[in-house]
């Protein structure tokens, strides 16, 4: 890659990255987009199949190292687990890629309280409560939500389950990168 030009904005050579939901769709196409601007790239997801298959398409494609985690970002032992691992392998973390998330589609009225507490524990709390939010290897952190672009400016029908959790990441982010 070359250090002058559009790309030297966004050279992430010897970065490390953490992509949720890295496993499929949003979160793969993050993953490989890192990894061609040079981050090494940890992706976690909670099915080892797709994680595998990604990790081996983007290393061959691009020489990053890519390792896979498997991650439920509800569960906090799951998240530190993640932290750990990345730590171990590479002994930093430059940036967090908040993908993990999802949706319960249908009809407000229809959805069980049950629901609506798994839906914000799986798109808000995680974020605040799990995320990691202490990087001793570096004192640039980038914390990025992707889903919500995609949410606010590609869903065809806002799902409310989904803006809601959102609608309190936006100002949540700004106040994590002020707590790292």
């Amino acid at each position: 890659m070359s250090s002058a030009g559009p790309d030297a904005a966004f050279a992430l050579t010897d970065r490390v990255a953490i992509v949720t939901g890295g496993g499929t769709g949003i979160g793969a196409a993050t993953a490989r987009l890192l990894a061609e601007h040079g981050a090494d790239v940890v992706i976690a997801a909670r099915t080892l199949a797709d994680l595998e298959a990604v990790a081996g398409h983007i290393e061959g494609d691009t020489g990053r190292r890519i390792l896979p985690v498997v991650t439920d970002v509800k569960q906090q032992d799951d998240v530190a687990r993640m932290v750990e691992r990345t730590m171990d392998e590479f002994g930093r973390i430059d940036i967090l890629v908040n993908n993990a998330g999802g949706t319960r589609l249908g009809p407000l009225e229809s959805l069980p309280l049950k629901g609506w507490d798994a839906t914000f524990d799986l798109n808000l709390r995680w974020a605040f409560d799990r995320a990691p939010t202490e990087t001793p290897s570096t004192k640039t952190f980038w914390i990025l939500n992707p889903a919500l672009a995609v949410m606010l400016y590609v869903w065809p029908v806002p799902q409310f389950t989904l803006v809601a959790p959102f609608g309190v990441i936006v100002p949540l982010a700004p106040a994590l990168a002020v707590i790292v």
